[in-house]
């Protein structure tokens, strides 16, 4: 008996019963992190199966937007063009020169 009663043999098996309380705290405190990356992981792949199920219309919508870039530069050309030919045409067709106005 040392320090005021208390065996080594009690001291030691003392020891080993905090060590086994720790150790499981730290088991309970890793079946919640893993039961938390098992809820992750299910939201991933359920926010990838959106992704997936979108992509195609996803794919559509920028079909139709080039389509609509296309018919936009189409426009703008084909203003650009006649306007272009009308400035000449007046300018062919003019009797008297054009006046250039003052800066």
């Amino acid at each position: 008996m040392i320090d005021g009663g208390v065996s080594i043999l009690e001291k030691e098996i003392k020891d080993m019963n905090e060590n086994v309380t720790n150790v499981r705290l730290d088991i309970r405190e890793l079946t919640t992190e893993v039961r938390n990356i098992k809820e992750m992981q299910a939201m991933v792949i359920d926010h990838n199966t959106k992704i997936y199920a979108n992509e195609g219309s996803i794919k559509t919508a920028h079909k139709r937007l080039d389509k609509i870039d296309k018919i936009v530069y189409g426009v703008i050309a084909a203003f650009t063009v006649s306007w272009l030919g009308l400035v000449i045409w007046i300018a062919q067709n003019a009797s008297e020169p054009l006046p250039i106005p003052p800066l």
